[in-house]
Order: structure tokens, then C-alpha cells, then sequence
């Protein structure tokens, strides 16, 4: 990643900025889209008419569930993790 990052022209990297500026600034719009469609609920009372999201989203992030996902995916094919799954397995029914 180093190397690439070495050989990679300036131009390559603005691009990339201006692509995640550019879904950030769609997600907002989306964002403030929907904000308005529910109203903007009564702010004395805390009184809301978003829907309530359910308890374990305020645990649990999306980024979290997301780099979790791409873990488990990129360390499934992984030989060292199959045959340790593959030794403990062969223990547990040993005993």
C-alpha cells in the first residue's frame, strides 16, 4: 500500500476526496430529506414523529456490523483459520 501510495499521482487521490465528498453531501441531502418528510417534532417536549429506532441500534453502529461483515468474508477462505476450526472440532469430538 506504501508503493502505491509512493507511485500514486496527486490528481488520483483529489478524485477520491471529491467521490466521498460527493455521497457524503447525497446521504445529507437524503438525510434532510427525511427530516422533512417526519417533521421536525416538538423540541420542548422532546416529542418526535421519526419513527423510534430499536434498542440495540444505539449499541450497535453500522460501521461496526459493516467492518465485522468484511472481516468474517475476507478471513473465511483463510487456510490457518480453516484447519484450526477443522483441530478444534477433531478435540471437542475427541473428548
Amino acid at each position: 500500500m506504501l508503493r502505491e501510495g509512493l507511485k500514486m499521482s496527486p490528481d488520483e487521490g483529489q478524485e477520491e476526496l471529491e467521490e466521498v465528498q460527493a455521497e457524503l453531501k447525497k446521504k445529507d441531502e437524503e438525510f434532510q430529506r427525511t427530516k422533512l418528510l417526519n417533521g421536525p417534532g416538538d423540541v420542548e417536549t422532546g416529542a418526535s414523529t421519526t419513527i423510534p429506532q430499536k434498542r440495540w441500534l444505539h449499541f450497535i453502529s453500522p460501521i461496526f456490523v459493516q467492518a465485522l461483515t468484511l472481516t468474517f468474508l475476507a478471513e473465511w477462505g483463510d487456510r490457518s483459520q480453516l484447519t484450526t476450526i477443522v483441530l478444534a472440532a477433531r478435540e471437542v469430538s475427541d473428548t
